[in-house]
């Protein structure tokens, strides 16, 4: 029989609350919890909010309609707390928690993995999907959705806008931004023109630059101080400049020093030209 009453006694210091003081303890232990309860919400009842404090603590406290209760720095309701929030009570002793403040937290986000730039031939075009050929190695098939952006020739597009050519030397070229495991953010597509002739046009490699010898309706020639003559192509998106002001193809003139910077295989993206100062 003592041993009956010795139970119930240990019972009744461990429980949570006791009903009708409002008065908290620390589940495990028989001591009033401290005036300020912090914590992530395990369980919210009726007329308790359940706090895990640490790892190995629970903390109930009385709540009433008096208990002032803010959820993300905003007013709130006691039905607005939920199970996950961070939150802290100001409680005193022998009365309902007078406050709550609640957040929800931020979730973890994941390591961020690498970001690779996938370019290569497009060789196949889905409802949500686009398959590039790199030069080396297997195919890359990458994700696309509803956020993914595009540019076709430097140009907004859609992904309707991106072809598919099987023969790797004529078909658009793309490259994707792409996040390990995530649907590509943009896509930059370009139809390369087929390359030239062999001693027909020299493609630009970065930059070449010499003196105007001849200027067709899309070309430029240059004669280098060495070496042979260099014809460059250039198109309607070929930026020029000449003694450094915005020009047109128009002003580039036979005798002018000029250079030009572009990419393997394009049009030159600039010329800028200028009259040698004489000697």
């Amino acid at each position: 029989m003592i041993g009956m009453k010795n139970t119930l006694r240990f019972a009744v210091a461990c429980a949570v609350v006791v009903a009708g003081a409002g008065v908290f303890r620390v589940a495990g232990g028989a001591q009033d919890g401290p005036p300020t309860v912090k914590g992530t919400i395990t369980a919210v009842g009726e007329g308790t909010v359940t706090f895990q404090a640490s790892p190995d603590k629970t903390v109930t406290v009385a709540v009433n309609e008096a208990t002032v209760v803010k959820v993300g720095g905003k007013e709130a309701k006691l039905a607005d707390l939920q199970v996950g929030m961070h939150a802290y009570a100001v409680v005193k002793e022998g009365q309902p928690a007078s406050e709550i403040r609640a957040y929800m937290p931020k979730p973890t986000a994941p390591a961020a993995g690498p970001t690779p730039n996938v370019g290569g031939a497009i060789t196949a075009i889905g409802a949500d999907s686009i398959t590039l050929q790199p030069k080396d190695g297997q195919a890359v098939t990458v994700s696309v959705n509803a956020a993914t952006v595009y540019k076709v020739n430097g140009k907004a597009a859609t992904l309707g806008d991106v072809k598919a050519g099987m023969d790797l030397k004529v078909g658009m070229r793309a490259y994707a931004f792409v996040k390990e495991g995530q649907p590509a953010s943009e896509i930059r597509a370009y139809t390369p023109k087929p390359p030239a002739p062999p001693g027909d046009r020299t493609p630009v490699h970065k930059g070449v630059s010499g003196l105007v010898t001849a200027v067709g309706a899309d070309s430029i020639t240059l004669q280098p101080k060495e070496g042979q003559a260099v014809t460059v192509s250039v198109n309607a998106a070929t930026v020029y400049k000449v003694n450094g002001k915005a020009a047109t193809l128009g002003d580039v003139k036979a005798g002018m020093r000029c250079g030009a910077l572009g990419d393997p295989g394009q049009p030159a993206r600039e010329v800028h030209a200028y009259l040698p100062v004489p000697k």
